[in-house]
């Protein structure tokens, strides 16, 4: 930062990496990391970490990557790096406000959802596919039809369980449906270039093998034992010094 320039803000609460940018409030550039994470090799990935870690500001920015918005990124280690800023379709999926009671309402809102996503690509959605997961299979291979593979992003993705603990009836069929809608992005891996869903708990064992999260298959991995990106999300004591110069009043403890 240049002598005598205004300090940024500190961001309160924002996951949207377009509103942190083009509003210049402070961003911390770990843009390294994340492209890091997104080589081909880790072609599935999925977070698990508590609310206020940065998750949504991550899917925002992954996002924002994949679109190919690199203006957004000036002045970051990623803008004149060997990144390919050509546009790929993104589909991303929010569970975080759905409410979901039982099975029978989340499937209601994954054909909702996904044929939202419809009218927003262009596409019409199959008249065969009366499911969310059939819907998301099709789109995924009709985007990739034209152009660079798919990017998939899904923001909280355990919403429907963690809505529903406690309710062992109903978990059971909210578990199969989402067993069912997360099959469809293994089964369609080849139209797909990055694969990312981040949540609060840990990857449902019922879903591991499915997803390809599971001990027995590493074509799926769980970001949070990179250490790279446990960085991205981490604010930690020992970078307190290169920090507090960004502000009028010390950070309190």
């Amino acid at each position: 930062m240049k002598a005598g320039s205004q300090r940024p803000d500190l961001p309160i609460a924002i996951g949207d990496i377009w509103t942190l940018r083009r509003t210049r409030l402070l961003y911390v550039d770990k843009t390294r990391y994340i492209a890091a994470l997104v080589q081909p090799k880790n072609q599935f990935a999925f977070l698990a970490r508590p609310r206020r870690f940065g998750k949504s500001l991550l899917v925002s920015t992954l996002e924002a990557l994949f679109q190919g918005e690199r203006a957004l990124f000036a002045d970051t280690w990623i803008h004149d790096q060997a990144w390919d800023w050509t546009p790929h379709p993104v589909i991303r999926l929010d569970m975080a406000e759905w409410h979901t009671e039982n099975a029978v309402s989340l499937k209601e809102e994954l054909t909702y959802q996904m044929e939202a996503l419809y009218v927003a690509t262009g596409e019409t959605p199959p008249p065969r596919a009366d499911t969310g997961g059939r819907l998301l299979s099709a789109l995924i291979q009709r985007l990739a039809a034209r152009g660079p593979k798919v990017v998939v992003l899904i923001d909280e993705y355990d919403a429907p369980i963690l809505q529903n603990l406690g309710r062992h009836a109903k978990l059971t069929g909210i578990r199969d449906v989402l067993r069912g809608f997360y099959g469809v992005l293994k089964a369609n891996s080849r139209h797909l270039r990055f694969v990312f869903l981040k949540g609060t708990g840990s990857l449902p064992d019922a879903l591991r093998g499915r997803y390809g999260a599971g001990a027995g298959n590493q074509r799926g991995r769980s970001a949070a034992r990179h250490t790279a990106l446990v960085r991205r999300l981490s604010f930690r004591r020992g970078r307190r010094a290169r920090v507090q110069p960004l502000f009028h009043a010390p950070m309190p403890e």
